[in-house]
């Protein structure tokens, strides 16, 4: 199909390629499948080829694999589509082969779907697709490369009064916005700002109601479930969000992330290498926004800034104890006038944040990060519990640190580790004010509002003077 695979196709709602149509588009019969077969030639493989496109478009991605257009939204069930499609054209005649031959010529097109032009502008819903910059509300179009439906209606003047309620119920006061903005991002099919989204809570305060209410806003077909710790300790976990708009897993075990490179892959749209069991590798870009429910937050092997810069943690204030809790919560806020509602204010949450182009958590959010960062990393938590004043030696400052961890329960970290981490800790803005000097050719840091002397800078006191005894080791 021309305008499917051009450069430049037409816009929404062009009438010449307007359609949701998912019947023939021709009055050629389909009780004479000898149009397609020649004596001294076999198979008319273009003319059948055709046939199979004028029942339908479809289209390519990067890797070969097909798309049909149907009722407004590109699937990925192209294979199978055709084969129908073949079977039912060629009747007692059709074989297998056949169908091989024409997806072998089909899958030689240009793609439609790259990582690169896959569509941001529109979000594709039951109603049209909705310029979510302006409001606009446009016909379906095959010209626009969108896979992902959306199953809720646009409705401008939507309101979600029981969502409302309950959304206040659940945050902190200050994240109303902040919320719509998280829920806005969910629907939008990239993710530059390289973001994930952890719900901190102990239980029974909301967490599993709202990801269930994200999915029923998003689409249930749209979402994948995967803890962020597999994506780093299964090789097979990483395909499933491959096509996904969003990553939502609730109850995640908090066990610690003893990896984070795919993770941070993921989050960061680079390319990544992808299998299904069974299956032949490929790789693509991710473009799932990750949101993991935990009832407890999980420590990290990786404490440094690109892991922690990922993460957004949500604090889940409320608490809905057995008896307390309205068993016919979700049903109430996920009436189909509800999630208009809904759409609406994701919408302009997202509006919002684009324009902005990062998101800037209210003071609970970012009180609830930083801390974050503390408890998954031990040297940061000592860092910022061990009363440290003034310059103080590298072995007398591992040598607390070490007491430390026996008396608070953590597993004790080489000397190597334990001084890298800390030079980590001393670029970080949410650590305590701390730098790294020599004193005497002594390697130790300062602590407290003022950075000390300068590296190499002498101090007037002796090394004796900031033993571990002087700190009651």
């Amino acid at each position: 199909m021309t305008t499917a695979h051009g450069s430049a196709g037409p816009q929404p709602g062009d009438p010449t390629t307007d359609t949701n149509q998912t019947q023939p588009r021709s009055s050629i019969p389909l009780n004479r499948p000898s149009r397609f077969f020649k004596k001294e030639i076999g198979l008319l493989l273009t003319k059948l080829v055709a046939a199979v496109e004028n029942e339908g478009p479809i289209a390519v991605d990067y890797t070969g694999h097909l798309y049909a257009y149907t009722e407004g939204v590109w699937r990925d069930n192209g294979e199978r589509i055709v084969s129908e499609r073949v079977f039912r054209l060629l009747g007692d005649r059709g074989r297998r082969t056949h169908v091989s031959n024409v997806l072998a010529s089909l899958s030689c097109q240009p793609p439609l779907f790259t990582d690169e032009n896959q569509d941001t502008q529109f979000l594709n819903l039951p109603n049209g697709l909705l310029d979510w910059r302006t409001g606009e509300l446009s016909p379906h179009d095959p010209a626009i490369p969108s896979t992902i439906r959306i199953p809720v209606e646009w409705d401008p003047d939507a309101k979600c009064p029981a969502i409302e309620q309950w959304l206040e119920e659940v945050f902190p006061s200050d994240t109303r916005e902040f919320i719509e903005e998280v829920i806005g991002y969910t629907l939008f099919n990239a993710n530059p700002l390289n973001k994930a989204v952890l719900l901190n809570g102990p239980g029974r305060n909301g967490k599993g109601t709202f990801l269930k209410l994200v999915k029923s806003l998003a689409g249930g077909a749209n979402i994948s479930a995967v803890s962020p710790q597999s994506l780093d300790e299964n090789r097979f976990m990483v395909a499933e969000l491959h096509g996904k708009l969003a990553n939502l897993v609730g109850d995640v075990d908090p066990r610690i992330f003893k990896a984070t490179e795919n993770f941070k892959k993921v989050t960061g749209e680079d390319p990544l290498n992808a299998e299904r069991k069974y299956g032949q590798p490929f790789k693509f870009t991710c473009r799932a926004l990750l949101i993991a429910a935990f009832n407890a937050l999980p420590r990290s092997a990786d404490t440094t800034e690109g892991f922690f810069s990922r993460w957004i943690v949500l604090p889940f204030t409320g608490y809905f104890p057995a008896g307390v809790a309205d068993p016919n919560q979700l049903d109430k806020l996920t009436t189909p006038s509800e999630l208009r509602g809904l759409l609406v204010l994701a919408v302009h949450g997202l509006v919002r944040l684009m324009a902005r182009n990062c998101f800037d958590p209210p003071q609970s959010v970012r009180q609830e990060t930083d801390d974050y960062r503390l408890i998954a990393d031990p040297v940061r938590a000592f860092l910022a519990d061990g009363q440290l004043a003034g310059w103080i030696p590298r072995t007398a400052l591992y040598a607390r640190y070490v007491d430390w961890a026996q008396v608070n329960g953590y597993h004790q970290l080489a000397a190597a580790t334990f001084y890298e981490r800390a030079d980590a800790a001393s670029t970080d803005p949410t650590s305590p004010t701390m730098a790294p000097r020599k004193r005497r050719g002594t390697r130790g840091y300062w602590f407290g509002d003022e950075v000390g002397q300068k590296d190499g800078e002498e101090s007037k006191w002796s090394q004796s003077e900031w033993s571990p005894s002087a700190f009651g080791q």
